[in-house]
């Protein structure tokens, strides 16, 4: 027991040492971070910047004689002061802003000791040089600044303070202009109290340490209630390519508002955003954020549009007092390549008609527009014509944040007991802005009631049409559309039909008479870019006319949706259209035969991966690896050539299952020009069918090829080269039009449309990077391999990019 005690007070003291020496150093460490560790002091956040002289490396240690932070809210500057001083009696800390980059002349405020006195945050200035009081100032000082606190602990000076800056009747305190740029001078020294001289005395350190506005860099608010709304090259995000996107939030009668853009400069430019009751830029009420003539920097105004298409913007008479009792809180600034203005807008009633005023629950157009403003002719010190406009938004303003467009649903009575309503995929099931088709029906007896409608680019020259069959697809269906035609100024319910065994929508012989015995109440309009029409469609068989659809109790019937161009001898070839499966009109429903929609997918599938896989890897190996694996010929040819040849031929083959696909699903009926298809489809499917014409042409001419050391081998070359490049380029180009044109097909455009070009960027960046490489680097056996792993490697990165986005691509069309 004795020699076990022994062994455990010695292991005991053995730990313990162990300990001690593991946690020496962690101690001290600690002692040297609780020494340097930054205080916090200042408050950096919630919108406050936070300075520092260069000593303090970024933070607020030890060795940091000055730093402060700063907020600017309407005419009230928040501000912090602090810094590691000898002593808190005697001593100073000091800020001066200066438009100029001068000591002299600048607007002073200090944390100050003078003589005997504690801390306190006083007003100097700056007259040259030095230092001097302002007269008068401990009077006036508590109008100037409020909430001021002043201490010294721990070796730090500190004070912060609240500090109004806007207009005050002494041209020796700091009055803050919005939008100026300031520069920020600090200093920090002693203070003296003799008969000759009171107040600071010369720094013993300063510099000048920040120069810009005081405004934080402007931002879009997007939350809280309020919408924001991009221009068309914004793709729905503010950054640095964005030339304009606002926000507005009503609350009562105030619209608050915001316009933001990057434009090349802040002087002679314009922001704008007009309202209407029309679409057009004509008679629209515009609030402005804009510099005209000699203006400095751009502020928010109010202006008119003159009626008519050619409309021109105008000044308002008297604009400028008006102006007061119409904005509010407004803020305006250019500052980081970003006009920005936000205001507060009264909307109510008022006598002036060229001011916007708004109605509750009413829908108005929103014009948008940035460009120069008018410095001669008619109409200068206005608006000038806009470098671009956009129409982004037709609704109320009372809709809720993010609504994108309301819900026009209403409009197809959906709420009405037994009425069933249908949307086109795009609308994502509602009746919003972004909805090209949606229709309702109804049946009562014999009497279908029914309503068509969707927004559309223009009321003439358009329709939008639903047909009913017994045996699914277009083939033979009963059409009733709503549409113009020819000279017709606005929509009208029509009955057609469409050829059985063919696509092709004909008139019914008569078809104006017959109307009169099948249609009833009916009523056609195009109004703030909607095409509508409702009636009432009787289907029972009291006429034996087989081209106009008759309902029979308990049988099943589909419903296929389109929308297009119309000429003067009918319906063209759909823009878009949508299988919606079949119905009894009595609550029963059949999905859609997916057949077709599942051959388009399968075309699109196969043709990507022929055109953005198969062929990139045969172009590029052929062209960039020919020199690699010298020694390696499988069946006496070269590596490159075996891989060109193979992928060319499987993307041969790919095409032609893709090509397949597209004409069973058409069952075999050319699409391309000549036919009534419409634009979009008749161009993809003429550049498609030249790219995949060429691409087959390309193994005949192979064949056909002469030796290598024939001095005509060249103009094979060369030829075949041509061929793939124009080839290629037109799949690309087709692949493009479908993503961004095949709404039933593709949701979301702007991410496939990019996509697709990605194979073909990937194949030119490699290009350049591979022909710079060839020009500046000399190959020779010492970096052979080097340069062959380099090559190498740049190929593997490239057609992986490809692949990638082919394969993003493929995928995302088969599960839209």
């Amino acid at each position: 027991l004795y020699r076990l005690s022994i062994c455990e007070h010695v292991l005991f003291i053995v730990v313990r040492i162990i300990l001690l020496t593991m946690f020496a150093p962690l101690k001290l460490l600690a002692g040297m971070l609780a020494v340097a560790a930054p205080i916090t002091a200042l408050n950096c956040d919630g919108g406050r910047k936070c300075v520092y002289m260069a000593a303090c490396k970024g933070a607020l240690t030890k060795d940091c004689p000055l730093a402060y932070s700063f907020k600017l809210d309407g005419d009230v500057l928040s501000m912090e002061m602090a810094g590691y001083q000898p002593a808190g009696t005697g001593r100073y800390l000091a800020i001066g802003f200066n438009e100029k980059q001068l000591m002299g002349n600048a607007r002073v405020t200090e944390c100050s000791a003078i003589g005997d006195e504690a801390l306190k945050v006083k007003l100097s200035y700056n007259p040259a040089m030095y230092n001097a009081r302002i007269d008068g100032e401990p009077a006036f000082r508590d109008q100037i600044i409020t909430e001021p606190t002043a201490t010294y602990e721990n070796g730090m000076i500190f004070c912060s303070w609240k500090q109004k800056v806007g207009y005050f009747n002494n041209d020796k305190v700091f009055q803050h202009s919005a939008g100026v740029e300031y520069h920020h001078m600090v200093a920090y020294g002693s203070t003296v109290s003799t008969e000759e001289k009171t107040g600071l005395a010369h720094h013993d350190a300063a510099e000048h340490i920040y120069y810009e506005s005081f405004e934080t860099t402007p931002t879009l608010s997007c939350d809280a209630g309020r919408t924001c709304v991009y221009m068309k090259p914004c793709k729905d995000t503010f950054d640095n390519k964005c030339p304009l996107a606002y926000s507005y939030k009503l609350d009562g009668d105030t619209l608050s508002m915001q316009l933001i853009g990057y434009q090349p400069k802040g002087m002679l430019r314009y922001l704008a955003v007009g309202f209407g009751e029309k679409p057009g830029m004509g008679e629209a009420k515009v609030s402005e954020c804009s510099a005209i003539g000699d203006e400095k920097f751009p502020t928010v105004k109010l202006s008119y549009n003159t009626p008519g298409d050619d409309s021109d913007n105008s000044r308002i008479a008297g604009e400028p007092e008006l102006r007061d009792t119409i904005i509010s809180d407004a803020i305006s600034k250019y500052q980081d390549g970003m006009i920005y203005c936000s205001w507060k807008q009264n909307v109510g009633p008022n006598d002036n008609p060229k001011i916007f005023q708004h109605v509750a629950g009413k829908k108005y157009h929103h014009i948008v527009a940035y460009g120069p403003t008018a410095t001669e002719g008619e109409f200068a010190m206005s608006l000038d014509h806009h470098d671009d406009y956009d129409m982004p938004v037709y609704d109320t303003f009372e809709l809720d944040a993010g609504d994108d467009g309301g819900d026009d649903s209403d409009v197809l009575k959906c709420a009405e007991p037994g009425r069933e309503c249908v949307y086109m995929k795009a609308c994502k099931g509602k009746l919003s802005s972004k909805c090209p088709l949606a229709y309702s029906f109804k049946l009562d007896g014999d009497i279908m009631s029914m309503e068509l409608a969707g927004y559309q680019s223009s009321g003439t020259g358009r329709y939008l049409a639903v047909g009913f069959g017994d045996n699914g697809g277009m083939q033979g269906s009963h059409v009733t559309e709503c549409s113009a035609i020819g000279d017709e100024k606005a929509p009208s319910v029509k009955l057609s039909y469409n050829v059985a065994g063919d696509y092709n929508n004909v008139r019914i012989d008569n078809e104006a008479e017959l109307r009169k015995q099948v249609i009833t109440e009916a009523s056609g309009k195009y109004e703030d870019g909607m095409i509508h029409c409702s009636w009432k469609q009787n289907v029972s068989t009291m006429n034996d006319n087989d081209k106009v659809f008759h309902c029979t109790p308990g049988n099943m019937y589909s419903h296929i949706a389109a929308y297009g161009d119309t000429d003067a001898g009918g319906l063209k070839f759909h823009d878009d259209m949508q299988d919606n499966g079949k119905t009894d009109f009595a609550g029963h429903e059949e999905a859609a035969d997916p057949t077709k929609t599942n051959l388009k997918k399968a075309h699109g599938s196969l043709m990507m991966i022929a055109w953005l896989i198969c062929v990139p890897i045969a172009a590029i190996f052929a062209r960039f690896l020919r020199s690699h694996w010298p020694t390696k010929k499988p069946f006496g040819l070269a590596v490159w050539f075996h891989v060109h040849r193979s992928f060319n031929i499987l993307a041969c083959l790919v095409m032609i299952a893709g090509f397949v696909c597209i004409f069973i699903e058409t069952e075999w009926q050319w699409r391309g020009v000549g036919s009534s298809s419409g634009y979009w489809l008749a161009t993809h499917s003429t550049v498609g069918i030249i790219a995949c014409v060429l691409a087959w042409m390309q193994p005949f001419i192979s064949i056909l090829r002469c030796d290598p050391q024939n001095p005509r081998r060249p103009i094979f070359n060369w030829v075949h080269r041509l061929i793939g490049v124009t080839a290629f380029s037109l799949a690309v180009t087709a692949v493009a039009i479908a993503a961004y044109n095949f709404n039933s097909l593709w949701t979301n455009n702007l991410t496939y449309l990019i996509l697709s070009f990605v194979p073909l960027g990937a194949v030119v960046v490699l290009f350049v990077i591979m022909t710079i490489l060839d020009a500046k680097i000399r190959v020779h056996d010492a970096n052979i391999k080097k340069i062959h792993s380099i090559r190498f490697s740049l190929v593997v990165f490239a057609i992986a990019v490809a692949a990638a986005a082919a394969i993003a691509l493929v995928v995302m069309l088969c599960i839209a």
